[in-house]
């Protein structure tokens, strides 16, 4: 693994900061929004066609986040004798994050309407998503294993494989989730005229799906960050 450097803090730093920023923008832009948007019902494809002057920000920050998704590249591939046997597998991992980030950007311009095309963009999402996690899992437990080689006892190690594990662990519950089955099922209900009206309800399972594969997939690239420092 690697010692503190620059390139390292400004991939973690940039990451989150970025990731901060568009929740930030989210829950400002949903809460102008009141009834009419919602992270528990409505798609990220939607938020953009909402608010089409915030999203140009947004849209923006989206693909500096998946450019960044590749950065840890720059001091991987120059430092590979620091990372030893692990070198491929953390390009790997890398490669892969980069890969779930850029397909989790598409989800904001895919619309739900064209559904095999949806549907598609989203299980190569959650695959790629559930896929680097699981890797970055895999990372934190070896080095974890190295340092116990070398007799000595590194539980940050340890520790950021377990969080990662249950990153990972959720983003299968996500992908094997029986509701999405029947993800385009509505709910109709009566209103006070006493017509019917169909509706999506509180939670439309797919759409908060789509927002919480985006959240995991950012929150395992910070997780994979740290658990490559020494």
């Amino acid at each position: 693994m690697i010692s503190f450097n620059l390139i390292w803090l400004f991939s973690l730093v940039s990451i989150a900061v970025i990731f901060l920023i568009l929740l930030g923008i989210s829950l400002f832009n949903s809460s102008l929004f009141g009834k009419e948007f919602s992270f528990l019902r409505n798609f990220p494809f939607e938020y953009a066609k909402i608010n089409q002057s915030s999203f140009q920000i947004y849209k923006t920050l989206l693909f500096v986040l998946s450019g960044l998704a590749f950065s840890p590249l720059f001091f991987i591939a120059p430092m590979s004798a620091d990372f030893g046997g692990l070198t491929f597998l953390c390009i790997l991992t890398t490669c892969v994050f980069g890969l779930s980030m850029i397909s989790n950007v598409l989800l904001f311009f895919f619309d739900a309407r064209y559904t095999k095309t949806h549907m598609a963009l989203v299980t190569i999402s959650m695959s790629l998503t559930f896929f680097a996690n699981a890797l970055t899992t895999l990372v934190g437990i070896l080095v974890y294993k190295s340092y116990l080689d070398m007799s000595e006892n590194h539980v940050g190690s340890l520790v950021l494989a377990i969080v990662s594990g249950l990153l990972t662990l959720v983003t299968l519950f996500l992908i094997i989730n029986p509701k999405l089955t029947s993800w385009a099922k509505l709910e109709s209900s009566t209103n006070e005229k006493g017509e019917k009206v169909v509706s999506r309800g509180k939670v439309f399972i797919l759409a908060l799906s789509e927002w919480l594969i985006i959240v995991l997939s950012v929150l395992g690239e910070i997780i994979y960050l740290l658990s490559l420092l020494k």
